[in-house]
């Protein structure tokens, strides 16, 4: 098992207990006071918190832990939190275009597609067959192919 395909083994998260994992996740981290130490930790508690509050259905609070790891690239580095971080902001963005409805929703699948193919060029060279790609390169498909419908409903 890969560090990408382990991700996911958190025990409330695959049992589909969200509640019960926030409840249980790390608290937040104050970025301001992370030591030389902690930054070796490539922050995958606030991936995990992340993941949690997707599961949950709390879409914009689940953005904001995704993208609290982007905006501290930094201390991710190249590790697995960093590049899964912006698939976190498009599934996010994805969830919450499905919650909200006009303008809201216009501008949540614009972050997504623009977050899904931020993931894709992070990972251009992958193997096509790693799980995550595929799911990531359906996404956007499926985005596109929406978008284009939508607006052929609208100009006719």
């Amino acid at each position: 098992m890969t560090l990408v395909e382990g991700h996911h083994k958190v025990p409330a998260l695959s049992e589909k207990d969200a509640v019960s994992a926030l409840q249980k996740a790390a608290p937040p981290i104050e970025y301001g006071q992370i030591g030389f130490l902690a930054n070796l930790s490539c922050l995958p508690w606030t991936y995990i918190r992340g993941e949690e509050l997707l599961a949950s259905g709390q879409a914009t609070t689940a953005a904001t832990e995704f993208q609290k790891i982007i905006d501290h690239d930094g201390i991710v580095w190249n590790y697995w939190t960093g590049a899964l971080a912006r698939l976190g902001v498009a599934e996010a963005n994805a969830l919450q275009a499905r919650q909200s409805q006009g303008a809201d929703a216009d501008a949540a699948r614009v972050r997504a597609l623009a977050a899904y193919k931020q993931f894709l060029d992070l990972w251009k060279n992958a193997d096509p067959d790693v799980p995550i790609y595929r799911q990531a390169t359906a996404a956007v498909r499926s985005h596109v192919h929406r978008e284009r419908r939508r607006c052929a409903i609208v100009f006719l």
